[in-house]
């Protein structure tokens, strides 16, 4: 029922908001997964899903069969599970606890999507590498790039579009995107991309 959707919605916002303090990276959160609905078609494997609300919209979008999406936050993937109890579309996403985001080997997906993941890991490229090699048709890929500005807690990195465009040399680049007007709102820049594996 609609209502219970809308309910759903509000409910993940709250507790997106709650996490990161509100401000304008909510449009841009949104903003990004909207970009990943392009292109996520197939089964889906959204890593670092958190609560769950771009997981939603992915599934909403219709193009994804299946949405297998995974956090190592407990806590998240709990209210994730709570939050999509509201939602009524034929691929409700299936949420894990992942014990370890550089997992040895992650699940095989026609679509890898991970957005704002990389820059909080210590050793980023094995990772990529991992995604990169689960993913049989393509993977959607966001993190935050130079100059930021500010430093968010529990970020190693920050990039440079073309080095993330590096990670995927042999792919073929469907589109980019850059969010975020870091000297009027407040906000960092984010690079997201689409790369399809060539064929």
């Amino acid at each position: 029922p609609s209502t219970l959707k809308q309910k759903a919605r509000v409910m993940a916002k709250n507790y997106w908001l709650h996490e990161h303090r509100a401000g304008p990276d909510w449009e841009h959160f949104l903003q990004r997964y909207k970009f990943a609905c392009r292109w996520a078609s197939g089964t889906v494997l959204d890593v670092a899903c958190g609560y769950g609300y771009g997981s939603n919209m992915i599934a909403e979008a219709g193009k994804a069969e299946c949405v297998l999406a995974g956090d190592r936050d407990t806590r998240a993937i709990q209210q994730a599970r709570k939050i999509t109890q509201g939602f009524d579309y034929r691929a409700k996403p299936v949420y894990v606890v992942m014990s370890d985001l550089q997992v040895d080997a992650l699940p095989y997906c026609d679509w890898g999507v991970t957005l704002e993941t990389v820059e909080h890991l210590p050793e980023h490229l094995p990772f990529i590498e991992r995604l990169k090699t689960s993913a049989r048709l393509g993977v959607v890929l966001s993190t935050p790039i130079l100059p930021n500005l500010h430093t968010r807690k529990g970020n190693y990195h920050s990039f440079t579009s073309e080095e993330i465009n590096g990670w995927f040399d042999g792919w073929d680049i469907e589109a980019t995107e850059i969010f975020g007007k870091r000297a009027t709102d407040g906000a960092d820049m984010y690079h997201v991309g689409a790369y399809t594996k060539r064929v």
